[in-house]
């Protein structure tokens, strides 16, 4: 079973906080894939309050990016990470014993969580530079290879900042979606152009080959490949 073709927009606004059991913050779960029964993707975002450890997810992997705030130090298995609303987003076995250290005060956060042998996904920071200095979209020999966007033949996740106008070579099928951080982002597959309001995410189903044109002072760009 699989997503609809169907461009579809959530706006965090309209998306009901869920208290975390501890106390540390809430959740805003934006989508999940499937509605029903287990899921085998999931997109969220979390307003974290304090600090704490991260519930374990066993046959998950994690992609976490800091959205605003000052940051978190995370603890990975005693391997230390420090991100902020500027560093890529880092992935990690969702399994693993994970504690956040909020560096000065709440953030938010994006998660993206993919299951099993679905995990196969590239999550990028894409701040961009102001539209007067940014680059035409990158020519598609020069985009990066699929096999370093979605981890195929054993290579690991490509994650990297964006910092122009991007041009994405998606094979299919593919679940592709977008997060505008702070500022409007506009996405271009074939004729249609989605506008995607601040605080939203944007994702649909591609069922073939297809190049996406992503314009964006800064998103987060995400493929999930099934």
């Amino acid at each position: 079973m699989s997503p609809s073709t169907k461009w579809h927009i959530v706006s965090l606004a309209d998306v009901v906080a869920t208290p975390w059991r501890n106390g540390g913050g809430v959740t805003r779960e934006l989508v999940v894939w499937p509605p029903q029964g287990e899921w085998q993707w999931r997109m969220s975002v979390a307003e974290v309050e304090s600090s704490g450890p991260f519930s374990r997810f066993e046959g998950v992997q994690r992609w976490f990016a800091v959205l605003s705030g000052a940051g978190v130090e995370l603890d990975i298995e005693g391997t230390r990470h420090t991100l902020t609303a500027d560093s890529a987003p880092l992935t990690f076995d969702g399994a693993a014993a994970t504690d956040c250290q909020l560096l000065n005060g709440a953030t938010r956060d994006f998660n993206l969580m993919v299951r099993g042998s679905v995990a196969r996904t590239a999550a990028r920071s894409a701040p961009c530079p102001p539209p007067a200095l940014r680059a035409p979209p990158l020519p598609a020999q020069n985009a990066l290879p699929p096999s370093l966007l979605d981890g195929a033949s054993g290579v690991e996740p490509s994650m990297r900042r964006i910092t122009e106008s991007n041009r994405f070579v998606v094979d299919a099928p593919k679940v592709i979606a977008v997060w505008a951080i702070n500022t409007w982002a506009t996405a271009r597959f074939d004729s249609e152009i989605i506008k995607i309001p601040p605080q939203s995410l944007a994702w649909c189903r591609l069922p073939r080959a297809a190049e996406v044109t992503l314009e964006t002072d800064g998103a987060l760009w995400m493929e999930i490949a099934e």
